[in-house]
């Protein structure tokens, strides 16, 4: 695909733990111009060089499932009579 789109998996990381960058080396105003001019910016090696490794921590590291924010109601034993989604709709015509 193109390089926006290999830079997606790099870029949930960042925005979910951040990027260190040490503001004193020689190459952070490159970098920095470079990302905040992609996609339309002139030079974007830099960016691509993180979506390259973006993709190879997609396949070294394990992803963990999201904890639900609202826990789940609990069923009671008329759950499943009332329930609209249900297959069995219990007491209604079809």
């Amino acid at each position: 695909g193109d390089k926006a789109v290999r830079a997606q998996s790099i870029r949930g990381y960042i925005e979910r733990h951040g990027l260190y960058v040490p503001a004193r080396a020689p190459w952070y105003a490159a970098l920095r111009a470079e990302m905040l001019g992609f996609p339309a910016g002139r030079n974007d090696d830099m960016v691509d060089m993180l979506g390259l490794l973006g993709q190879l921590m997609d396949k070294m590291l394990r992803g963990k499932p999201l904890r639900p924010l609202v826990p789940p109601s609990p069923k009671d034993r008329w759950d499943k009579v009332f329930n609209e989604e249900s297959d069995d709709h219990g007491w209604k015509a079809a």
